[in-house]
């Protein structure tokens, strides 16, 4: 290996590392500003509470599939792209067992589609847990 390779070696790293820290730092800058804005455009005490109740269990279903689930399939390297979507899966069907109807209500009429928020949700409270 001369040089240069080992040159580009270290800016490929180099450049994916960035690209991580970006991507992560932009998917925390969104969260927080949607967490403002709805904050500031949800008057009704009663819908506020319950979205963030929906938050609260959002964040705890996926750190429990993280720490039943997750953990021990990476510690077994067989956590591959099937695993991540069973994770998933199993993380949003938690979350819908523990919603109450007034909850998916609040969801519904703030967000629109409940399994399209649920999805982005729990992929934003994944990148959060890194």
């Amino acid at each position: 290996m001369d040089w240069f390779q080992i040159l580009m070696t270290v800016i490929g790293f180099v450049i994916t590392t960035a690209i991580g820290f970006v991507i992560t730092a932009v998917i925390t800058f969104v969260g927080k500003y949607a967490v403002d804005l709805i904050n500031n455009k949800i008057k009704d005490g009663k819908l506020k509470t319950l979205l963030g109740n929906v938050t609260t269990v959002i964040v705890n279903s996926v750190k429990t599939v993280t720490q039943t689930v997750v953990d021990d399939l990476k510690a077994a390297g067989k956590f591959d792209q099937a695993a991540q979507a069973n994770a998933k899966a199993d993380a949003i069907a938690y979350i819908k067992g523990q919603l109450t109807a007034d909850m998916i209500s609040a969801v519904a009429s703030t967000y629109g589609s409940v399994d399209t928020y649920l999805d982005t949700a729990v992929e934003a409270a994944v990148a959060d847990g890194k």
